[in-house]
């Protein structure tokens, strides 16, 4: 569960402002699109001030930031037939690609050319509420922007970075009960499968992409020593060990990164390790680099120390191997829970709990057939709206794709697809290849 606590002025809340700064509304700004009749702009300060907030604290995941913002109240949806389906609409005519986030689609990303903004949309018994944002940056989506495109489309496009890899080519390698157990990279990394680990080779680097980690107290404690202490130094003959954090000496200002010299028992020859360690949710992340020599190490990661934008850690998107009909036979599951506590911003008074919770579910048969099933619940606690969804159609499947029939609307979706390992077994990622922010992360049920 993911608890976010964030003091923000409830307009619904504030009846008695006056009105003078509502004013008729016909079309949005931002995005150019046309609003139905009698809508209004709410250009109060604190009201155009909180909408931002809430905007950024989802923009925020992507490392950009909300500044102009628009909010409009619209007519109910009963009063003027404008849905969901109608702003999107709207928003497509214009040219804007929109890309609903997977947690909560009542946020989405709106993109055309190399513009970006966020949208949420609310949709109440009496009006309808909609806060339209520019963002100042361009958005980080890790893999979304390229994750859409075939992989042999985009073979040389990102071959020099680490951050977007692409595959060139799949080996089947039979190993337990899925078909694929090797990714050859287009920039020239290797990912394999160990028990404990994934390996991801080129020339004399090696990186090991540890699985994941749960903190705990001592692990908290003693941060990016716990790992390499506990693991690294039992896996591996060490001979030095050294910090890289450029003279700070607070600890929440220095990198989670190690370094030194070993003797690797596998090969028994000398080799130098780079360590970096990651957390997040209450999981720590480890990385490790072994290369011959502190000069290949740097020359491979030159940001191996960085804070912030280190490139060791990121190496772990190459944690991913392709899919085949056979892997996917049975159901898969998968869900978020999410809630923010709202505050009045003059009394403080508590306002109450608003909570977005959801469960995804795919099965597929082993006659290629699949079907799924999608429900939640948003809103505020003790006043939620639930929703139920259902589909079933032909699946077709291939080493990175996924094409699903009969989806919303009765629309074919297709995802770019993979597996990710972790201990015990692999989850199944799926990512619409149109609206690139819906996403799946998938478990096989037992």
């Amino acid at each position: 569960m993911r608890l976010y606590f964030i003091f923000i002025l409830m307009i619904a809340a504030l009846p008695s402002m006056a009105q003078k700064k509502m004013v008729p509304a016909d079309y949005s700004a931002i995005t150019g699109i046309r609003l139905p009749d009698n809508s209004k702009q709410d250009k109060r300060g604190l009201s155009v001030a909180a909408a931002r907030v809430v905007l950024n604290d989802e923009s925020k995941k992507n490392k950009s930031e909300i500044r102009e913002t628009e909010v409009f109240i619209l007519p109910s949806e009963k009063a003027s037939g404008y849905s969901s389906d109608s702003i999107i609409n709207a928003l497509e005519d214009k040219g804007w690609e929109v890309m609903p986030l997977a947690h909560d689609n009542k946020y989405g990303w709106l993109k055309k050319g190399d513009e970006f903004a966020m949208i949420y949309f609310s949709t109440e018994a009496k009006a309808t509420n909609v806060y339209i944002g520019k963002s100042k940056t361009r958005p980080v989506f890790d893999n979304i922007l390229n994750a859409g495109k075939d992989p042999a489309a985009v073979k040389t496009e990102n071959r020099t970075t680490v951050q977007n890899p692409m595959p060139t080519n799949t080996v089947p390698v039979a190993h337990g009960t899925f078909t694929f157990d090797r990714t050859n990279w287009d920039d020239g990394w290797v990912s394999t499968i160990e028990s404990d680990k994934v390996v991801v080779t080129k020339g004399n680097v090696k990186v090991y992409i540890y699985f994941p980690v749960q903190h705990n107290d001592e692990t908290r404690r003693q941060g990016r020593d716990y790992y390499w202490d506990n693991y690294i130094a039992k896996q591996f003959r060490i001979l030095s060990k050294q910090y890289q954090d450029k003279g700070e000496v607070m600890s929440a200002f220095q990198p989670p990164y190690i370094e030194g010299k070993a003797i690797d028992p596998a090969t028994g020859k000398n080799c130098f390790l780079g360590f970096y360690v990651t957390t997040g949710s209450g999981i720590m992340y480890p990385t490790l680099v072994v290369a011959p020599d502190a000069a290949t190490l740097w020359a491979t990661f030159p940001k191996a120390n960085d804070l912030n934008n280190s490139d060791i850690p990121v190496m772990r998107n190459y944690n991913k191997f392709a899919i085949a009909q056979s892997d996917l036979a049975g159901t898969w599951s998968g869900g978020d829970f999410g809630a923010m506590n709202y505050y009045n911003a003059y009394s403080g008074n508590y306002q109450g709990m608003g909570a977005v919770a959801m469960s995804d579910e795919f099965t597929f048969n082993a006659d290629g057939t699949y079907s799924s099933k999608h429900s939640g619940a948003s809103g505020m606690v003790g006043n939620m709206q639930t929703y139920s969804q259902n589909y079933k159609g032909k699946a077709t499947v291939s080493n990175w794709e996924i094409v699903l029939p009969n989806r919303f609307g009765g629309k074919t979706s297709t995802y770019y697809a993979y597996f990710e390992v972790i201990p015990g077994g692999r989850v199944l990622h799926l990512q619409d290849k149109q609206y690139t922010g819906m996403t799946y992360a998938l478990v096989r049920k037992q």
